[in-house]
């Protein structure tokens, strides 16, 4: 179960997070980890979570990275990101949540392998030899429960339940673990 007795609600038709733009979360060929609690009160084609993707809207030319969930032939939990060669990279992963259910969810690279994790499970890895591209400053907010359209607006947004959301600069996970039933604390790594 998530720790805690409250968490964020975010109602699907506009609710978010944004956070200014930082270097903080520019990872390149760097080890790190995403990880929160969530509770999905619907599901429809598509959704975001995390990230501060852009695009130029051509086939190269976009920055940084985004967490979401999308219907692709099955839904799938999605990493997606852009290299530095101007190339679009995804590890995505099936998964259908069931709604009203807490989940932990993480997603950690550890040199080049990208591992999703649900509740401390691994649900499948992608092994991407490729450094992310910085997030572009122009592009703003990072932003959370939602995806960016290539203007920087919000869309595609979550509709359910999010706590416990942590980025760290290294692999907190490397095999099967059992999601922490505390709150957080900052260490050197977040």
């Amino acid at each position: 179960a998530k720790p805690g007795s409250s968490s964020i609600e975010f109602d699907g038709t506009g609710d978010y997070l944004s956070v200014p733009h930082t270097t903080d979360f520019d990872w390149a060929a760097a080890d790190f980890t995403l990880e929160f609690w969530a509770n999905f009160s619907s599901l429809p084609s598509a959704l975001g979570l995390l990230g501060n993707l852009t695009s130029s809207g051509s086939a190269a030319g976009g920055t940084g990275w985004r967490l979401d969930i999308e219907d692709d032939s099955g839904y799938k939990l999605r990493f997606q990101w852009w290299d530095t060669g101007g190339s679009y990279r995804t590890n995505a992963q099936s998964f259908t949540p069931s709604l009203d259910t807490w989940y932990h969810i993480a997603v950690v690279r550890n040199s080049d392998v990208f591992t999703t994790y649900v509740d401390g499970t691994s649900i499948g890895a992608t092994t991407l030899a490729y450094t992310m591209s910085d997030f572009a400053v122009a592009g703003g907010d990072h932003f959370i429960a939602c995806m960016r359209t290539s203007l920087y607006a919000a869309t595609t947004f979550f509709d359910g339940y999010m706590d416990e959301i942590r980025y760290s600069d290294t692999a907190r996970y490397t095999t099967t673990f059992t999601p922490s039933t505390t709150q957080f604390t900052a260490d050197a790594n977040t």
